[in-house]
């Protein structure tokens, strides 16, 4: 380094040089290039050193560099500054650090000795770094700290967003130059760093509010007939604008709450909105059948003048009526209101309809108001029944201390079922309209009642549920929570349907204390014999899925443990189906002991007569696995299951093909 040192303070930019490949030399820094001496010990190396320096340069027929030494071109910034340029480039905002950043490559003569350092922009061009700064951090989201100032830039975006929906001129309104010059103009030019500008912020944060003005330069003229809620007859709707071409909500989207669609008028979305009135009656005029559109000449003057009198106006019939009766009055001309074409509109002028529920869930989304109603009739219907039964719904009761429940009210609409609701930690009642899941939201309901009752004891089971070591491990790979087999336990200490009274609840409660210990070991029980049974059964699956002969089986069996095994199925098999499903797994081992010693046509008959019920049953059930109508379906073709595939297994209750058929022909 020392000869370095003394070669480059004397500006000695020839003697050192990079390896070119191409002309098999070393590329000089003053431009040439050079050669070791084959004297030199470093002509013979087998891997060339990518930078050299030579003591002495002699010239024959090329230049050789003789008493050559291997240098770091880092050397060269070092001992000679005064022969190096840097050049800068890449600034980009690093959030971590909060500041910007860039790359230095560092030249002597022609030749890069540094690529790629990273340095502190702001240190080395300012402005620069001031227009990363702004545009990457504060515009690009990359400040990591929450101002007001950038929660009222995004509410500004996301405003004239909503501006360039509804005047579809996406991306044409809100400018990142125009917000970057408004930035601009008030930070100063020295703040590049994330520290530096929140210190100056503290005291100048107000200047920093965007108006409309200052990111749209033009004048908005119109923008009161693109209103954000339609009224009509009392009920307003809000109107959702989307500019998006493809995509099913582009254009006009009025949202309807369920409970306001029996009273949309069919004809009220062919209003559109009055900003766009104009243009959907001119298409309506121009897709009349000829005779009749000559009748409206000129169409432009005609269309003009019919929003000029309808904008603002409130629509009382449907608009191919008032354009029929606007006509005839202009013209003469009787124009037929079935002429009229909504079809031959583009996309983005035809009005959509989005039915939401109390929640803003999406219900239904369409274009036909009578069709969406017809669609939503049933949950229409069931909301018209639990408002006429709102007497009868509570919320968070921790005990029971209302009214009975009936097993039924009728109204207007037909019947409805009250049942209580398990609400987490405390207990509601509300109606229903299918009994079969009332009876279910009973089930949940009356055993959190119980279990709110008794704080000693589901405390305890909390803490040591008593189950084997396997079931433990298993539990949430079964997908099973603790919280089930609480409620299951306190479905067995019930012994049987909830009482529908707070009286006879509060007889249950006085007489089930001490027997959640002795359900809950049943059903631990239960759970370690299925762990074990279930594995043997699914090794089996997998060891013969693919198999030419046993296949059809795997198949079988693979959809029969989906029905048992679905989501949150502990709780959903209840606590005296779920101590039963050693006995339920019991018959599938055995079916598999006899597909192993008799012949496999048997089975397969067997399976020909249950799959000619249970195909179509499971097909719906997969279509709606949360439907409780169709549950009792499934618990029926199971037994019926065990009664033809292990006829050695004990059935529960009465079970023939006859009534599996006559239960799911009435399941719904």
């Amino acid at each position: 380094m020392g000869l370095c040192i003394v070669l480059c303070s004397q500006g000695r930019r020839g003697r050192f040089g990079l390896w070119d490949k191409e002309n098999k030399a070393y590329r000089s820094a003053a431009g040439g290039f050079f050669a070791v001496f084959p004297g030199s010990c470093l002509f013979s190396l087998k891997k060339r050193n990518e930078w050299v320096m030579g003591l002495e340069m002699v010239e024959t027929s090329r230049l050789w560099a003789r008493r050559v030494a291997r240098i770091e071109p880092e050397w060269v910034e070092i001992v000679a500054p005064h022969l190096c340029r840097s050049r800068y480039g890449e600034a980009y905002w690093d959030e971590k650090q909060g500041a910007v950043y860039g790359k230095e490559t560092v030249i002597c003569g022609g030749l890069h000795v540094v690529e790629g350092r990273r340095v502190h922009y702001g240190r080395v061009d300012k402005k620069a770094a001031h227009e990363v700064f702004l545009r990457e951090g504060i515009l690009g989201g990359g400040l990591r700290r929450k101002t007001r100032f950038l929660d009222h830039m995004e509410a500004m975006r996301e405003e004239i967003k909503g501006l360039e929906d509804k005047l579809r001129r996406p991306g044409m309104l809100w400018s990142e130059d125009a917000v970057v010059r408004f930035f601009g103009s008030r930070i100063p030019l020295e703040i590049s760093t994330a520290a530096a500008f929140h210190k100056w912020r503290e005291a100048h944060e107000d200047s920093l509010m965007l108006g409309m003005a200052d990111v749209v330069w033009e004048e908005l003229k119109g923008l009161e007939f693109f209103p954000d809620t339609l009224r009509h007859e009392g009920e307003e709707y809000p109107v959702y604008y989307h500019c998006a071409p493809g995509e099913r909500d582009d254009g006009v989207t009025i949202g309807v709450h369920v409970d306001q669609l029996p009273v949309l008028p069919a004809w009220l979305p062919g209003w559109g909105i009055d900003g766009n009135l104009e243009e959907r009656v001119e298409l309506l005029l121009r897709g009349l059948p000829k005779d009749y559109r000559k009748a409206c000449q000129p169409i432009g003057d005609v269309a003009r003048g019919f929003a000029e009198l309808w904008m603002g106006a409130p629509k009382e019939t449907s608009i191919e009526r008032a354009i029929a009766g606007y006509v005839s009055e202009r013209t003469g001309a009787m124009v037929p209101v079935s002429e009229f074409d909504f079809g031959k509109f583009p996309e983005h002028l035809m009005t959509k309809i989005w039915v939401c529920d109390d929640e803003g869930d999406e219900l239904a989304m369409g274009m036909d108001v009578a069709e969406l109603k017809l669609r939503l009739a049933d949950r229409m219907k069931a909301r018209f029944e639990a408002a006429a039964t709102a007497d009868v719904e509570r919320r968070g009761m921790s005990r029971w201390d209302g009214e009975s429940l009936p097993e039924e009210v009728m109204t207007a609409g037909g019947p409805t079922f009250p049942a209580l609701v398990d609400e987490g930690k405390t207990v509601g009642v509300r109606a229903f309209t299918i009994l079969q899941e009332a009876r279910e939201s009973h089930r949940a309901g009356g055993a959190r009642l119980m279990v709110l009752a008794a704080e000693r004891e589901v405390d305890y089971l909390r803490k040591k549920f008593p189950m084997g070591l396997l079931a433990k491990v298993e539990l949430g790979r079964m997908g099973i929570e603790i919280e089930d087999l609480i409620l299951l336990t306190a479905e067995g200490v019930a012994g049987g349907d909830f009482p529908r009274s707070p009286e006879a609840f509060a007889k249950l409660n006085e007489t089930s204390r001490g027997r959640w210990h002795e359900a809950a070991v049943k059903i631990g029980a239960a759970l370690d014999g299925i762990m074990e049974a279930v594995r043997e059964v699914r090794e089996w699956i997998a060891a013969h899925e693919k198999d030419r002969n046993h296949g059809e089986i795997a198949a079988d069996l693979e959809d029969e443990l989906m029905w048992l095994f679905r989501a949150k199925w502990a709780w959903r098999a209840g606590y005296e189906r779920l101590i039963d499903y050693p006995r339920r797994l019991r018959a599938i081992r055995s079916r598999l002991g006899r597909v192993k010693s008799l012949p496999l046509v048997k089975d397969l008959e067997k399976m020909d007569l249950v799959c000619h019920h249970w195909q179509g049953w499971f097909t719906e059930w997969m279509a709606a696995p949360e439907d409780a109508r169709l549950w009792d379906a499934g618990w029926l073709l199971e037994e019926w299951r065990v009664q033809t595939f292990a006829p050695d297994v004990e059935v529960k209750g009465k079970v023939s093909e006859k009534r599996v058929a006559a239960a799911l022909e009435k399941r719904l």
